[in-house]
């Protein structure tokens, strides 16, 4: 958690952070129920991010950007109202800290962003792409080459239980790139146990003298119920014992 407070306060600076904070208390004082909702929303979610215990904590960071973001734009305002009410002899004084502080708004978040955005403009990518793996950049095409790899070969008519995070991959290549709209894709599991679910073995049963079915990942626990058959190391095709 300590970890990850710093990691979340890090990614935002120090000025933004202030007008965050104004904008929660603006909100609070000016429009007390309004003000609350988006506090207690942003304390549960992100709450999430910081405590869960799965590697994809980062995704409640999105949901929350669009409250603090909210936050942001109110406390931008509310100090802008605050310098319109400085009291100068020369007005015009009043506009140039105004004009000056909308530049700043606009300015200071390309400069916070600036070791991202020369990368960008150099490799066509931010360093954080290839650093956590997000996106092939040297092989944009390798999630479709391994997943034809698969559908190459299974009939027409197949059923295969997949891993999550390659569902996606195998249905847009077999569905959008290769036409086989008939080969059925299911996730194999739902919870960190690898382990099949009722629902699953029923399913199973139901369609197994009619279609083919396989699996691209291998589980001790097939063996409990089917006779398996490796085609190669990603692909495993079950029978009835």
């Amino acid at each position: 958690m300590g970890r990850r407070l710093v990691e979340y306060f890090s990614s935002i600076p120090f000025w933004a952070i202030i007008l965050v904070l104004l904008g929660v208390l603006t909100l609070l004082r000016e429009r007390p129920p309004e003000g609350l909702y988006p506090l207690v929303a942003f304390v549960i979610i992100w709450g999430f991010a910081i405590t869960v215990s799965f590697s994809v904590y980062r995704e409640f960071y999105v949901p929350v950007s669009i409250i603090t973001s909210v936050w942001f734009g109110m406390g931008a305002s509310k100090l802008l109202t605050l310098i319109e009410r400085l009291r100068f002899q020369n007005q015009n004084t009043v506009s140039i800290l105004q004009a000056g502080f909308m530049i700043l708004l606009v300015t200071l978040p390309i400069w916070n962003s600036r070791n991202n955005l020369i990368p960008v403009i150099r490799n066509g990518y931010p360093l954080f792409v290839r650093r956590d793996h997000i996106y092939p950049v040297f092989a944009p095409d390798k999630a479709i080459n391994d997943a034809q790899k698969i559908i190459l070969g299974i009939e027409d008519n197949s059923i295969v239980f997949a891993p999550w995070d390659k569902l996606y991959s195998y249905i847009y290549t077999a569905y959008i790139e290769d036409g086989k709209t008939n080969i059925s894709f299911h996730e194999a599991w739902s919870t960190e146990e690898e382990k099949l679910a009722d629902s699953a073995i029923a399913y199973i049963d139901q369609n197994l003298d009619t279609r083919p079915i396989y699996f691209t990942i291998y589980t001790s626990e097939l063996t409990n119920y089917y006779r398996v058959e490796k085609i190669d190391d990603t692909l495993y095709r079950i029978y009835r014992k």
